[in-house]
């Protein structure tokens, strides 16, 4: 797992950074157009390499997996996904419940 936190870093800095900059432009005054065209690029460039490295890591990681663990990952996946308010709603109404018995 280490290797794939190695590996992910560098591209999640520099996707960071492309981010940084578009923001940077964006607040600029003389606003520029041609730059922040250029930096958007850039910053979809460094989304579609990260984007690609973590589909890549997800298949090599869920391919050591027993189907039990895929259906359980799929699962705090899929949880982490909702928003935080959603996630904090369904765990309140599930220790009301168990209150309840």
């Amino acid at each position: 797992m280490q290797a794939f936190s190695d590996e992910m870093r560098p591209i999640r800095s520099a996707l960071f950074q492309a981010q940084q900059e578009v923001n940077n432009l964006l607040t600029e005054d003389p606003l520029n157009g041609t730059a922040i065209a250029a930096a958007f690029s850039k910053l979809r460039d460094a989304g579609l390499e990260y984007q690609d490295i973590a589909h890549r890591q997800t298949l090599a990681i869920f391919g050591e997996l027993t189907p039990g663990q895929r259906v359980a990952a799929m699962r705090f996946i899929q949880e982490r996904s909702r928003p935080p308010s959603e996630r904090n709603r369904d765990r309140n109404d599930r220790q009301e419940e168990a209150q309840a018995r």
